[in-house]
């Protein structure tokens, strides 16, 4: 199979345009929600990027009618010189990149990359191998302004679970039938293989006939569609909670103590049991974790809800990079609020692990960027009732399972020299992390890691200290 990364490459994408990342169509979500769209600021034009754009139909049609700056990464010479015939033609302000993930993750870092208000990428997440999706999240979370937009479509479970088996089936024939071949021959040889499967009365479509009805679907779409669709070796349908994790946050739209409940118990649950780290952001819920943010100020808006300052708040949990906090950043979405608190009534608000806005002036801003953790324990001091803490601890948490998830586990022995290599890679990692000015004073001796208890295991001791914003100013003026 020809491809780059495990993604298909002996075969180009169908020309198609994609409606659901257009700014309109975001912003109309957003004010759904009573967010407002993300808009260029300080002489800045509108930022928009799409990773992963096919022919550029999509991108190119958005930057001809919506305005602004759009970029574009596609790896595929095929894609990049579509698309820069079609901006020659509508002499949009666009910018496309033929690079791979990877190059542009290294460009976002290097700070070769603008800041961008929305980031798309649709049909990318499931199709690309873990590595990649690292290099997604990076670039996302190098290159997203603060308050901005991330569109990530991907194929979920459980929605996939029945049709899993034939588009592994489909795939694996797909294989057997040759590289030397054209891969159009392959799908249609295997779309009537498969058919005639179905046909003859495999069990496994008596038992699931919606998987033969959509297999009879294949037939009507466009071969190049279903290459890129159905024969790819790297695919991956993901349930919400794995995206989540991910991302960073959830947000809780309810005011119903039950639901807000489920929500802080699965957090939990996914956190402490599972070492999935991100937060959950809720109204009106003391829930005492410092996985869970609690917001304080209830909605004012005729028609509205109360809690409907849930989706702001969680895109701010979300976007707010590991080396910076919400701590006065200026709410600028849709819904009013109440702000008519005292100084007393704020302090306790912090006291009480309330994430609460007041007004500054003609603003009303974040007070604190805090979560709902209340109780101090040996194990979890105040530090950790910050969110800047939180998002430090859990990024590195994540970073190390990712890297080992993807790179040792499974893949090599438990030896000495190889448990020195996962020390080099976690304090590549740290060293990252303070370039960044998230943590200080790292050394690479802070860092241990040694066989478990069992041949299978291996235990990393690596202590951290987080470096949080300035918050608090206490001056002695002296008169001479």
């Amino acid at each position: 199979m020809a491809d780059f990364d495990d993604y298909r490459t002996d075969s180009t994408y169908e020309i198609n345009y994609t409606k659901d990342i257009a700014p309109g169509i975001i912003r109309f979500a957003l004010a759904l929600q009573g967010i407002a769209m993300p808009k260029g600021e300080d002489g800045q034009p509108f930022r928009y990027l799409e990773l992963g754009f096919g022919f550029g139909t999509s991108v190119n049609t958005h930057a001809a009618a919506f305005g602004g700056e759009y970029w574009g990464v596609d790896f595929m010479a095929e894609h990049v010189a579509f698309a820069n015939r079609l901006a020659a033609v509508s002499g949009a302000d666009t910018h496309f990149l033929r690079k791979s993930f990877e190059e542009t993750d290294a460009m976002a870092q290097a700070g070769e990359l603008p800041q961008f208000d929305v980031i798309a990428f649709h049909g990318i997440y499931s199709w690309v191998n873990a590595a990649n999706r690292r290099h997604l999240v990076n670039i996302v979370d190098k290159c997203l302004k603060p308050g901005g937009v991330v569109y990530n479509s991907y194929n979920a479970q459980p929605g996939w679970s029945n049709f899993m088996p034939v588009r592994e089936l489909m795939r694996l024939n797909g294989e057997r039938l040759g590289d030397d071949r054209p891969i159009e021959d392959r799908v249609k040889e295997t779309l009537v293989y498969t058919e005639a499967l179905a046909d003859a009365g495999a069990a496994f479509f008596k038992i699931n006939p919606a998987a033969g009805m959509r297999l009879k679907g294949l037939a009507k779409m466009p071969l190049h569609y279903l290459a890129q669709e159905y024969f790819n070796r790297t695919w991956r349908p993901f349930y919400f909670a794995e995206v989540v994790e991910t991302f960073n946050a959830i947000g809780c739209p309810s005011d119903d103590v039950a639901i807000k409940g489920l929500y802080t118990a699965f957090t939990k649950r996914l956190r402490d049991e599972m070492g999935i780290k991100f937060q959950c952001v809720t109204y009106d819920n003391a829930a005492d974790y410092e996985g869970v943010v609690n917001i304080m100020n209830p909605v004012t808006t005729d028609g509205a809800n109360a809690f409907d300052l849930v989706p702001w708040g969680t895109s701010v949990i979300a976007g707010t990079a590991v080396n910076a906090t919400a701590l006065n950043m200026v709410y600028d979405g849709e819904y009013a609020m109440n702000v008519n608190y005292t100084q007393t009534q704020l302090e306790a608000a912090i006291k009480d692990g309330k994430f609460a806005f007041h007004r500054v002036g003609k603003d009303v801003c974040v007070l604190a960027d805090i979560n709902s953790l209340v109780t101090e324990t040996v194990d979890k001091n105040k530090d950790f009732k910050m969110n800047q803490v939180v998002r430090v601890v859990d990024q590195d948490a994540n970073g190390i399972a990712v890297l080992f998830n993807s790179k040792y586990l499974g893949k090599n022995p438990n030896t000495p020299d190889r448990r020195v290599e996962l020390w080099n890679d976690i304090t590549k990692l740290r060293d990252e992390m303070q370039k960044l000015e998230a943590i200080q004073n790292f050394s690479p001796d802070d860092v241990e890691v040694l066989p478990g208890v069992d041949k299978d295991s291996v235990v990393v001791n690596a202590p951290i200290e987080p470096v949080v914003a300035m918050a608090k100013l206490y001056a002695t003026i002296k008169i001479l």
